[in-house]
């Protein structure tokens, strides 16, 4: 996945054209064709704007993170640990912490084992 695909799909899930999208961060059909097949890139400015159309991070524009919405991702996380019986205590919340801390390792080795 490159940054013109993530763009298409995400423009493609609001069910815009091109012209459309272009209009609404400022760029004609041909840049936004441009971006979409890699042959250029936005400004930064750019780039902050279509983060926010979207509701995610430059990061995940630049396939940096496959995270699209780190809150609703926490929010989530929040809900599951609320409906197991964790508080906010500060003890439960390190223990989270290191627990989680531990499974992203773990994914990471298996992800670097993949590639």
């Amino acid at each position: 996945m490159n940054f013109g695909e993530r763009l298409r799909i995400l423009r493609d899930t609001k069910g815009l054209t091109g012209e459309e999208f272009g209009k609404m961060v400022g760029a004609a059909k041909q840049t936004v064709s441009n971006w979409e097949n890699n042959k250029r890139a936005p400004s930064k400015e750019t780039m902050v704007k279509i983060a926010e159309l979207y509701n995610t991070s430059v990061d995940y524009l630049l396939c940096n993170t496959d995270i699209r919405n780190e809150r609703e991702v926490i929010e989530t996380i929040k809900k599951i640990l609320i409906e197991k019986g964790f508080t906010d205590r500060p003890e439960e919340l390190e223990e989270i912490r290191e627990f989680l801390a531990g499974a992203m390792d773990l994914y990471n080795l298996r992800k670097n084992k993949k590639s």
